[in-house]
């Protein structure tokens, strides 16, 4: 038989489940206060362990003055970590792509300051340029930051290209990826941000093409045959400069036509008098008015 069993249990009384944490492990929120000299408290707390590594992190200060002193200031420092208010240490991990996870962690928690569509976006490009495979055969990803070059930026550049991604994702993507780099340098991963030495592709823009009035006519006739209303309203933007919001958005607005001029007015819900037009009414020869 067994020295010992430990207590028993009455009869109806519940069993005890045992605590599925490993003992002596603290968990996230927990925190403690230690004497380190007469006077001298460190408090510290539990906070979210390592999103790539998975490593416990803490967070400490030192406090002077009496118990009940430290035992308030790891009361702050709790409700500082449960608002999100606390520095969070850099990860342990060496690779970009635990780089750009740690900023993204940031971003979700809200210690970097982006808009909702923002994290969106960086969340796609993150995950574009860790699973971006190079000429070489290496991850992205995989890449040792103590190694990142800016030959290695420009390869994920030309990597994405080739896969199909355009211009403006890519510098999008670089944007993203400077300012992950930036995080790692400023919490000690690597001395220096070689994004910043790295060629992004440029956007070429083309001028818009100003069209003839001998296009402009045809283009009136051809709408005209097709609809005439659709082809006054196209005769009105083209020649007043309005917007079609201004067009969709007016309340009563009227459209003359005196000594080669044409002239649109109404009223907007975001203008007093704005130029639009949805379905028209004729009152003439020389005019025409638009509900």
């Amino acid at each position: 038989m067994s020295a010992n069993r430990g207590p028993r249990r009455r009869p109806g009384e519940p069993h005890q489940q045992a605590d599925p944490r490993p003992a002596g492990r603290r968990s996230h929120g927990a925190g403690g206060i230690v004497a380190i000299a007469d006077g001298v408290w460190r408090v510290d707390v539990e906070i979210a362990a390592d999103p790539v590594t998975g490593a416990r992190r803490r967070v400490s200060r030192r406090v002077r003055g009496s118990r009940v002193d430290a035992e308030v200031a790891l009361a702050r420092l709790r409700v500082a970590d449960h608002d999100g208010r606390l520095p969070r240490p850099g990860t342990r991990a060496r690779s970009v792509g635990a780089a750009l996870e740690e900023y993204l962690h940031d971003a979700r928690i809200g210690v970097v300051e982006l808009a909702p569509k923002t994290v969106v976006t960086t969340r796609s490009a993150v995950t574009t340029m860790s699973k971006t495979v190079l000429a070489d055969g290496r991850r992205f990803g995989d890449v040792s930051l103590a190694q990142l070059s800016w030959q290695d930026i420009e390869a994920l550049f030309r990597a994405m290209k080739l896969a199909g991604s355009g211009v403006a994702w890519i510098r999008r993507s670089a944007t993203v990826l400077s300012r992950a780099l930036d995080r790692a340098r400023k919490h000690g991963l690597i001395e220096t941000n070689p994004a910043k030495d790295a060629a992004r592709p440029k956007m070429i823009r083309s001028k818009p093409h100003s069209p003839l009035k001998a296009d402009l006519v045809d283009l009136f006739a051809e709408l005209a045959d097709v609809d005439a209303e659709i082809a006054d309203a196209a005769v009105i933007l083209a020649g007043t400069g309005m917007r079609m919001g201004s067009c969709s958005g007016c309340n009563g607005p009227t459209f003359t036509w005196a000594n080669g001029k044409s002239t649109c007015r109404g009223r907007s819900p975001t203008a007093a008098r704005a130029s639009a037009c949805c379905a028209k009414k004729r009152n003439g020869p020389t005019g025409a008015t638009f509900h």
